[in-house]
């Protein structure tokens, strides 16, 4: 078996997904798609860092997407939408980042998915 241990001090800060409130998001407060993933300004950041973001669920859906940061000092958000909740009781956020000098993953943030 190959592997490599690391170890949870080494990840970044967790995402957000916002609104939510004591790790709970509401299904009537991001209907509209009014729901965002918030991927927060880490340690080491440097314009060119790719990102990996994801939301999981227990539900029907999940969702990922990428990009570049463009900036050192704003944080990158993307729109979620309402569905990726819908029949869900939890979800997950983290995001990957890719350097030259490597990977960096982040802290899960986990939430309970509520009417």
């Amino acid at each position: 078996m190959n592997g490599v241990l690391v170890s949870q001090a080494d990840f970044l800060v967790a995402p957000a997904i916002v609104p939510s409130q004591n790790e709970t998001i509401s299904r009537s407060e991001v209907a509209g798609n009014r729901a965002t993933f918030v991927l927060p300004l880490y340690l080491g950041i440097e314009e060119g860092d790719e990102y990996v973001i994801y939301v999981d669920t227990d539900g029907q859906w999940s969702w990922f997407t990428f990009g570049e940061i463009a900036s050192t000092t704003e944080v990158v958000t993307r729109t979620l939408y309402d569905a990726l909740f819908v029949g869900a009781t939890s979800a997950s956020a983290y995001y990957r980042i890719k350097k030259q000098s490597g990977e960096m993953r982040s802290h899960q943030a986990i939430y309970q998915v509520v009417d």
